[in-house]
């Protein structure tokens, strides 16, 4: 029979009568809740190890992402200048073109210059045949004119063999021109082959950098991939922390149940008397004897109990206590002296 708690609330000084097998069953409540209490205690112990190794692994994560990110700042970086030395090239590929195009008009210009000079020449020496033609039509009318003419003949002759002379000084001066306009082509020539060779290596830069560049851009690809991965790996966690709080959180308040519930069915204490002196406690009546007597009213009505104060030993979790004599009839408790 359950005791009357609240009368034992208020006079907790005075002594009632507790069957002793409620005594027992409050004993055995006890060690299940004080199992359960252990279990409960180790699993959270276990979850906190579980999450402080999550806390661990997501600290690692995030610096993983770090230095990620870091990497890609400085690829960044690279790339801004690769593009930068691209813009470069490109410009001094454009203004080396443009020189092309204009050593092209200027060869163009040359080359039609030299046209209208060969032009020149051929009409030169046309006009030459010419007078050439009179000079011997002319000879052939002195040998056929009278002596009188031969004077004013050959002072045309002088003044055509002048000119002859001075279409030949032309003509040499156009031969020299002639040579200066092809060394200038040559030249310019030599030029255009120098800067074709350069535009050819610019272009050869320029693919080289463009191959970077996407490189460069299938590592960032990557490693915006791998971020991703570890933000999802970092967010799965940051939830099983979550859950873990969680399960710590009714842990605890499981655990202030089974503590609310120990203290509950926790019988009052029981005032321990005097070894020796006679007590007027109340114990319910057993009929059988014992091989003991009691030192202080000689009666054989004995019980064996535990010392809650002394453990021998545990076996299988449970403590084993030192035992003790207690009298049926007075109440007395003593120990065997050994």
């Amino acid at each position: 029979m359950e005791p009357d708690w609240e009368k034992i609330k208020d006079k907790p000084e005075k002594d009632y009568k507790v069957s002793g097998q409620f005594l027992l069953d409050q004993k055995q409540r006890l060690l299940i809740l004080q199992d359960e209490l252990n279990k409960i205690k180790s699993q959270n112990s276990e979850l906190n190890n579980n999450l402080n190794n999550a806390n661990t692994e997501i600290i690692k994560l995030k610096d993983a992402m770090e230095q990620q990110q870091k990497l890609i700042s400085d690829q960044t970086e690279m790339i801004k200048s690769l593009e930068s030395a691209k813009a470069n090239l490109t410009k001094e590929l454009e203004d080396a073109k443009s020189n092309i195009s204009n050593l092209e008009n200027n060869i163009a210009n040359f080359q039609n210059e030299l046209n209208s000079k060969i032009s020149e020449l051929e009409a030169t020496k046309n006009q030459l045949a010419v007078v050439e033609e009179q000079s011997k039509q002319k000879e052939l009318e002195i040998t056929n004119t009278k002596d009188k003419q031969i004077a004013e003949l050959e002072e045309k002759l002088r003044s055509v063999t002048q000119e002859k002379s001075n279409i030949e000084q032309m003509l040499n001066t156009k031969s020299e021109s002639e040579a200066n306009l092809k060394n200038q082509i040559e030249n310019m020539n030599e030029t255009i082959s120098t800067q074709t060779a350069k535009i050819n290596e610019l272009e050869t830069k320029i693919s080289s950098l463009e191959d970077s560049i996407n490189n460069l851009n299938s590592q960032i690809t990557e490693k915006d991939g791998q971020i991703s991965n570890l933000q999802a790996e970092i967010e799965e966690k940051n939830k099983l922390v979550e859950e873990k709080d969680k399960l710590i959180e009714e842990k605890d308040k499981l655990i202030e149940e089974k503590d609310a519930l120990i203290e509950k069915y926790k019988p009052p204490e029981r005032p321990k008397p005097d070894r020796g002196k006679i007590t007027t406690t109340t114990i319910p009546w057993r009929a059988g004897q014992s091989q003991f007597k009691c030192p202080v009213c000689g009666s054989n009505r004995v019980e064996d109990i535990e010392d809650k104060s002394k453990i021998l030993y545990v076996a299988a979790g449970t403590p084993i206590y030192e035992k003790l004599h207690r009298c049926l009839d007075c109440g007395n408790e003593w120990k065997e002296e050994s």
